[in-house]
């Protein structure tokens, strides 16, 4: 199943957009997540800090900083907590390409939902001239991480490759 491209673009423009310009202030009562939804990762805190690390190679880490992104709902646990997975893939011009895996064990009420309105403007980046128009409401699920409980964040590198 493949997420609708107007999901992107808002995750784009999340990256670097305060958390709360992009979604009206209006939630909803939590409905159940199912299995294989996308959700938005709004990351801060010690979770940022460390994700920041893996993926810039950097020793230091701006204050402050968030990062959103979005991770797909992969199992319910028979506690009724949710799995979390993400990935990025980073390919530079003087490293082997390298990825940033986040796996996440979340709790059924901190999967929160924003409501954002039909004709919303969302940009694919913060520097896009051009902002396109959500074309319906949509409920988007939303959880914030912040300390590292239940969070494991993993760096791998390219050892070989197979295939072309």
């Amino acid at each position: 199943m493949r997420p609708p491209a107007l999901f992107f673009a808002a995750v784009i423009a999340l990256c670097f957009s305060p958390f709360t310009s992009v979604f009206p202030a209006k939630q909803t009562p939590n409905p159940p997540v199912t299995v294989g939804a996308n959700v938005i990762l709004e990351i801060t805190g010690d979770v940022a800090k460390h994700y920041h690390r893996l993926q810039t190679r950097q020793s230091s880490t701006p204050s402050g900083i968030q990062i959103s992104t979005s991770a797909q709902v992969v199992q319910k646990l028979k506690t009724g907590q949710y799995r979390l997975e993400h990935s990025l893939t980073i390919n530079t011009k003087s490293d082997a390409p390298r990825m940033v895996t986040l796996t996440a064990l979340v709790n059924a009420d901190a999967i929160k939902h924003r409501i954002v309105p039909a004709n919303t403007e969302i940009r694919a980046s913060p520097s896009d001239p051009k902002p396109v128009k959500t074309r319906k409401q949509t409920t988007w699920s939303v959880v914030k991480l912040d300390d590292l409980k239940g969070v494991k964040i993993r760096g791998w590198k390219l050892d070989h490759k197979v295939g072309e």
